[in-house]
């Protein structure tokens, strides 16, 4: 199991931790924790969760930490910064960011962590 600490965060867009608080960057991982847990019916503790569950939470508060320090807005799955706007359902007419990088690959590991979680009934 690994934990997701403000530093892992701010590694994912090369920020100092003078650009971005701690507290801050805590309150998005707990934002991110959030949505990962509503798009995927999991349980997650970003202090104690797999490897694949911590890609996510951290890709995810590094769009926020993105968005919060440019100005720009978060929410969920959707950002905006500066001209970039990415809204979950219209990311691919979005142009190539590491932002979106990072969107793009949380969105792959949700998918996963859903198909992981498929099971098949007998009625």
């Amino acid at each position: 199991m690994v934990a997701v600490t403000p530093q892992s965060v701010r590694e994912r867009i090369n920020l100092a931790a003078s650009a971005v608080s701690d507290d801050v960057v805590n309150r998005f991982v707990a934002d991110a924790t959030a949505t990962l847990e509503l798009e995927t019916g999991l349980t997650i503790n970003p202090a104690s969760c797999t490897e694949a569950e911590a890609v996510a939470i951290r890709n995810l508060a590094a769009v926020y930490c993105g968005a919060y320090i440019t100005g720009g807005t978060s929410n969920g799955l959707s950002f905006r910064v500066g001209d970039l706007s990415v809204d979950e359902s219209q990311s691919a007419n979005v142009s190539n960011s590491n932002l979106q990088f990072l969107l793009d690959q949380a969105k792959m590991v949700i998918a996963k962590l859903n198909a992981a979680d498929f099971r098949a009934v007998n009625a």
